[in-house]
């Protein structure tokens, strides 16, 4: 199916691709998998969504390109972080951090980064655990993010495709071997300055843990007042 986050799929009730996610792993689905994600970039607010809505015991590997690449600097992180924060978003956003940093301590959640080559793919690969049910996958324009995934109306312009299938299908075996060919090749370590390419390496789900702990927490009116002029 085609899901471009506004026209409504009539037979399932789907609009987004989130709403698609949500019904077949979410944790009302008692659907549990492997999720593989390659994308852009994400947000806190995705994160956090991922900890409430999917269920704690799936096993994640999440690929990011843009936020790890070369020209960009710690201001641009934590705008794409922080989804262009403003005043709206500071209290959702205290309430989401520490859940995005949650879901990334997971020790089923894993994260590396394709660098210096961009990949420019977005896609989001279930394998359903138990192989009699239906396993699916999204390839798109959407990145890991609210806007992308549906979750707030914006005026992008989004397209994905959207199928659920079985594991023993070529279409899902082609995709997988694909997935698992950038993910052994994508870097599990970056330096720990992003601006300082000779700093100490960490693992790439430690420096996005790290960036989250640095730039959100709880901020006070004065700060808010002034974060906002």
């Amino acid at each position: 199916m085609l899901i471009d986050n506004k026209k409504e799929n009539k037979t399932l009730n789907i609009t987004t691709v989130w709403e698609f996610i949500d019904k077949f792993s979410g944790n009302d689905s008692e659907q549990k998998g492997n999720f593989d994600i390659v994308t852009g970039y994400f947000m806190i607010q995705t994160l956090a969504k991922l900890h409430d809505s999917i269920p704690a015991d799936n096993d994640f590997r999440i690929i990011s390109s843009e936020m790890v690449k070369d020209d960009y600097n710690q201001d641009m992180i934590v705008d794409l972080l922080s989804d262009n924060l403003d005043i709206d978003r500071l209290g959702a956003i205290n309430e989401d951090a520490p859940k995005a940093i949650a879901f990334l301590e997971r020790p089923t959640v894993q994260m590396r980064a394709e660098v210096p080559d961009f990949c420019h793919a977005k896609a989001y690969l279930f394998t359903n655990k138990n192989a009699s049910n239906q396993s699916y996958y999204i390839t798109g324009s959407s990145n890991l993010t609210p806007s992308g995934l549906g979750l707030k109306k914006v005026p992008n312009v989004e397209l994905n495709i959207a199928k659920r299938l079985g594991t023993e299908e070529v279409e899902f075996q082609e995709l997988k071997e694909w997935y698992d060919n950038i993910w052994d090749n994508a870097r599990t370590e970056i330096p720990e300055d992003h601006e300082n390419k000779k700093s100490p390496k960490i693992p790439v789900k430690e420096y996005f843990i790290q960036k989250i702990k640095e730039y959100f927490r709880t901020y006070t009116p004065e700060e808010i007042y002034y974060k906002i002029l």
